[in-house]
């Protein structure tokens, strides 16, 4: 059975290193053992999370002593990386204006060659918010059409019935056949059915 005395030493052993890993190879733990363990003891947790901290503190300590090192011997590549991230003269400038445009989110299409490079990120959304809601308004006014022609069509559709109601039954008009009353052949009986001529 694993004791306290196990627990603490991984906890040194985190507050060295600062990973996880590397703790428990050292100690001769699973890692598994150590993640039951951060789940189940609140003090555990804790003192885990601070002791993490601590050790990746003490391990970005040993990298700037390694990196002062290699300044002092003029390594030129050395040199260069401090220069880069603690003088702004030598930090590189990133002046790119970079738009994502996700094709699922947005119908619009825009012309990336059209939009100045000065526009700001909002300045560009609210761009694209005026042209969605002229194609949105666009799209209501078509619809308003199909609605109108629609009901003009369901109107005279009506009218035609109402016409259709009012003509006598024994007058057929045929607007799908093209041929004459007197061209079309004569309906053949059912074979059950006797003709009146015979």
């Amino acid at each position: 059975m694993i004791d306290d005395k196990t627990k603490n030493n991984l906890l040194q052993e985190l507050e060295k290193s600062g990973n996880v890993y590397f703790s428990c190879h050292k100690i001769g733990i699973n890692r598994s053992t150590y993640y039951r363990w951060f789940q189940d003891d609140k003090v555990f947790r804790k003192n885990a999370v601070w002791a993490i901290r601590q050790g990746r503190a003490n391990n970005c300590d040993i990298a700037i002593q390694a990196l002062m090192i290699k300044i002092k011997e003029k390594d030129m590549r050395a040199i260069e990386f401090y220069l880069k991230h603690n003088d702004s003269t030598y930090k590189t400038k990133r002046n790119s204006n970079v738009i994502i445009l996700h094709k699922k989110e947005s119908p619009l299409t825009v012309d990336l060659k059209k939009v100045p490079v000065e526009k700001t990120i909002e300045e560009f959304i609210n761009c694209r918010n005026r042209e969605y809601e002229k194609i949105k308004n666009e799209l209501d006014n078509l619809e308003r059409e199909i609605s109108l022609r629609d009901n003009k069509e369901v109107e005279a559709n009506q009218k035609t019935k109402i016409a259709d109601e009012i003509q006598p039954s024994s007058v057929i008009i045929d607007t799908a056949d093209s041929t004459s009353e007197k061209d079309r052949l004569p309906k053949e009986p059912p074979e059950n059915q006797t003709t009146s001529d015979k």
